[in-house]
């Protein structure tokens, strides 16, 4: 049984989101380096090797899909915003959607 969801006391089911905050950044490094250690994916693999479709865009010109690693990510120095934009797009938001939003930012050197 789920208890109550914090706003308006509504009950939780199987479909609320909650917002984990910097939980996912512990659990997603764990799974990438697990991952890594299998061979699965290299850590200085682009990242448009495994998030194929997704574009960079620095100023509208070059993409750098293909210049972001996967180490990049999780080390935070990929370029991309530290909070993004379109986190308040509410529950219609598809989540694939609001990732490719966020991913217009230049990659640190």
């Amino acid at each position: 049984m789920l208890g109550p969801l914090w706003e308006g006391g509504s009950p939780a089911t199987n479909d609320s989101r909650f917002n984990v905050a910097s939980v996912s950044k512990v659990l997603t490094a764990a799974r990438i380096v697990s991952l890594a250690h299998a061979k699965a994916i290299g850590l200085d693999d682009p990242v448009s090797k495994h998030l194929p479709g997704v574009k960079l865009v620095d100023k509208g010109v070059i993409d750098r899909a293909g210049t972001i690693t996967v180490r990049q990510l999780v080390q935070h120095r990929s370029g991309l915003p530290h909070v993004p934009k379109q986190r308040d797009q509410g529950e219609g938001a598809a989540f694939a959607d609001v990732v490719r939003g966020t991913l217009n930012a230049v990659p640190a050197p």
